[in-house]
């Protein structure tokens, strides 16, 4: 018997029994017969753990008290990864100071109207570190506007190729930091170069090693290409090694240049995310990936920029629902482009988890919630048509994970 959905929870097939999981409790009960799963069953759950079945919010972010301000600060960038979703470097383009004020003021006059005591501001690219200028602008408007009954924190995702003048801002306003980098020096250099073509590796060593030493512990993100899957485990020895505690591995995404980046077998991908997740788990390492990113919080939609609690502001100005539809002239436009800080996508009162038939019955319904709609567009040019490649992914990680539980 294969995994299946009961009463808006999955059910895994395992070892000739049947595990029920809430991630709700984050309790699994075992059940020995496909016939017990009844009425009768739900009714004696709920008497012993009244909180075990719940309804999945609608968005990801429905769970959080906070509102976050994504600003795209520029497409510009140093280095020329050859994987890069959004292009960067190929636009010189910056933001204007008076549209970040413009933005931030909006986001304060929103969450006040909703009852949002969190404002997160996030930095975003191109490489966002080009324009220190702007970011240095941003946090100083917001320490002087923010009401205060809000609480602030800053975030910033980042190629890490930066000097020491950029870490210690960073240190000294305690932003959170999203470094991509793809592990081994051999495959940055060849992967992650700078703009003329040398590598980049040394640079972002220095960039992870100094952060840390000042206690900003950066989540390193790792495109995994077929250059580097089978160098994964490795790459959790050598991040661990600088004293990196979060690694975030994804295959790589096929849009801009990455169009021209063979993704790995998902097979071989599967096989060494739990080569990796051993390794972190033996050395006090966590190993993320989307399949599971989201398991213990289930929704009817995959990206939390469905709903009215995160917008991306893109240099040009427009305002996308994410962040890697980042310009007018991108070809998704239509779906994730928004009028202003408060209008919903297209897509948020038609759910891919129930639009799609496959989605509408897989026990992965309300994690996976047919995954990332851009990416989906960019593999079959249709949002509603789930990845194939996530699909078998998902189905083949999460019940081991719930297993191992």
């Amino acid at each position: 018997m294969s995994h299946f959905l009961f009463n808006e929870l999955p059910v895994i097939s395992s070892q000739g029994k049947y595990i029920l999981f809430s991630p709700y409790t984050r309790e699994k009960i075992i059940i020995d017969n496909k016939d017990y799963f009844s009425e009768e069953l739900c009714n004696e759950i709920n008497l012993l753990s009244p909180d075990f079945f719940q309804r999945p919010k609608e968005i990801v972010n429905d769970y959080l008290d906070r509102y976050n301000l994504v600003l795209s600060l520029t497409n510009d960038c140093n280095l020329r990864c050859t994987y890069c979703f959004v292009n960067g470097g190929h636009i010189k383009s910056r933001m204007t100071e008076e549209l970040i004020e413009e933005r931030i003021e909006e986001s304060f006059k929103f969450i006040q109207n909703q009852d949002i005591s969190n404002f997160q501001l996030s930095f975003f690219g191109g490489e966002p570190t080009l324009c220190i200028d702007l970011i240095r602008h941003a946090i100083n408007f917001v320490n002087k506007q923010k009401p205060e009954d809000i609480k602030v924190s800053y975030s910033i995702t980042t190629n890490g190729a930066f000097g020491k003048q950029v870490s210690d801002f960073i240190i000294e306003n305690n932003i959170a930091v999203s470094l991509s980098m793809d592990g081994l020096p051999e495959v940055q250099n060849l992967q992650r170069p700078f703009e003329n073509g040398a590598g980049s590796a040394k640079s972002v060593e220095k960039t992870i090693t100094r952060l840390i030493k000042n206690n900003i512990y950066p989540k390193i993100r790792v495109t995994v290409t077929k250059v580097n899957c089978f160098h994964m485990p490795q790459i959790v020895k050598y991040l661990g090694n600088l004293g990196v505690k979060e690694i975030h591995f994804e295959p790589v995404t096929e849009s801009g240049r990455g169009t021209n980046t063979p993704r790995p077998s998902r097979e071989d991908f599967v096989s060494m995310l739990f080569e990796a997740i051993d390794i972190a788990s033996d050395n006090n390492m966590k190993i993320l990936n989307s399949a599971y990113a989201r398991l213990f919080t289930p929704s009817v939609h995959y990206c939390d920029g469905m709903g009215d609690k995160r917008k991306i502001i893109n240099y040009d100005g427009s305002v996308s629902s994410c962040v890697e539809v980042n310009d007018l002239n991108h070809e998704a436009k239509d779906y994730f482009m928004v009028d202003d800080l408060t209008t919903e996508t297209l897509v948020k009162n038609n759910p891919i988890s129930d639009a799609n038939d496959d989605c509408k019955v897989c026990f992965m319904k309300y994690n996976c919630a047919g995954g990332c709609p851009s990416r989906n567009y960019h593999v079959s040019g249709d949002i509603y048509k789930p990845d194939p490649y996530r699909c078998y992914v998902v189905k083949h990680v999460v019940p081991k994970i719930i297993e191992r539980m």
